[in-house]
């Protein structure tokens, strides 16, 4: 056992601080982040305004380069800066209700953010240095490929991916139905791109599709573990996480209700995953540092398999309308979530 880690409403995603060692989880209906050290919350961050009825997403990024935490508020428009646990500046980037996602192209240092009405800015710091336009109505997902140093953007609206040279396009690619999260897996060099509709990832190898893996159901966000090599999808609609190793699923873990996300702690070799609808954090021991793959456990796993914790469904009544997922979600019922498209459609 490891721990269960209570934090606010909805937490949503997370991501993981080289520099202080701490996990950060947005809470989409509270409007503020949890800062995790280990099993523990060890601060809250303000981000946006919470109210009970409303859900707002926010998308954390690190920026290893500046040590920044970076933050959206649907409900604003803006991008929240964070440093440590306190917001140091606040960035202007899009409407209201437009706003999700952000990456971190390490080799420019720019904080790339698709926004609604197809565009996609990009943020140096705390300044806004330039907007890309992307021939699509509904850019979501941005995720950078530091082996040919591309930023991948997933288009939801139209079943495709752009690829993103510093700030031109330079492709478009072909992926399944409603793409929603992606990942670069930096141990192969290939992008993985979760697609809602199906509960299929499409694996991509420069700009062409190589494989199609099919997981659970209602795939959202993906990461990859840098201590085993494995790429964790949540898959929101299943309640469980599914272990990628190149093109097939080598495990499939149980987690909360309505897992949104995940994110690798590469001090302490834990996977963290958000559980939506059980306002709670299930931990992941993912035994990183051996070079095994995931051996077999009563269910034909690898015997060290993963310790994992937080099933709780605490607070979540059967018959109440837990709201989106994120804040393209519609309202869902918690016996059954299914994250719909984005609004705009």
């Amino acid at each position: 056992m490891i721990a269960s880690v209570p934090v606010a409403s909805y937490p949503d995603f997370a991501t993981y601080d080289s520099s202080n060692g701490n996990v950060y989880v947005t809470n989409a209906q509270a409007a503020n982040v949890s800062v995790i050290s280990g099993t523990s919350v060890v601060g809250t961050v303000p981000v946006g305004v919470a109210q009970s009825n409303s859900f707002y997403v926010s998308y954390a990024t690190y920026d290893n380069a500046n040590g920044y935490v970076y933050v959206t508020s649907s409900e604003s428009g803006n991008v929240s800066v964070i440093s440590g646990t306190s917001v140091v500046g606040t960035v202007p980037v899009s409407i209201p209700s437009s706003l999700e996602f952000t990456a971190y192209d390490s080799g420019n240092g720019y904080i790339y953010v698709p926004v609604s009405l197809g565009s996609v800015s990009v943020i140096s710091g705390t300044s806004v240095v330039g907007t890309i336009p992307i021939s699509s109505t509904q850019p979501l997902y941005p995720v950078y490929d530091s082996g040919n140093g591309h930023v991948y953007i997933v288009n939801y609206c139209c079943g495709t991916v752009s690829v993103v040279s510093g700030m031109s396009v330079v492709g478009t690619i072909p992926v399944g139905f409603e793409p929603y999260g992606a990942v670069y897996d930096s141990g192969n060099g290939d992008v993985y791109v979760t697609n809602l509709g199906p509960g299929t990832v499409s694996v991509i190898s420069g700009t062409a599709v190589v494989g199609t893996v099919t997981v659970g159901s209602s795939p959202g966000e993906a990461m990859y573990d840098s201590g085993n090599g494995y790429v964790y999808v949540a898959n929101f609609n299943s309640n469980n996480v599914s272990v990628i190793s190149g093109t097939s699923v080598v495990a499939t873990v149980s987690v909360g209700f309505g897992p949104s996300a995940a994110t690798y702690d590469s001090g302490n070799g834990y996977v963290y995953v958000p559980n939506y609808g059980s306002s709670n954090v299930s931990v992941i021991e993912s035994n990183s540092s051996s070079s095994s793959g995931p051996a077999s456990s009563s269910a034909g796993l690898p015997s060290w398999a993963y310790v994992i914790i937080g099933v709780a469904i605490a607070g979540v009544a059967v018959g109440v309308v837990i709201g989106v997922m994120r804040h393209r979600r519609q309202p869902l019922i918690p016996v059954s979530p299914t994250p719909p498209p984005p609004t705009g459609l």
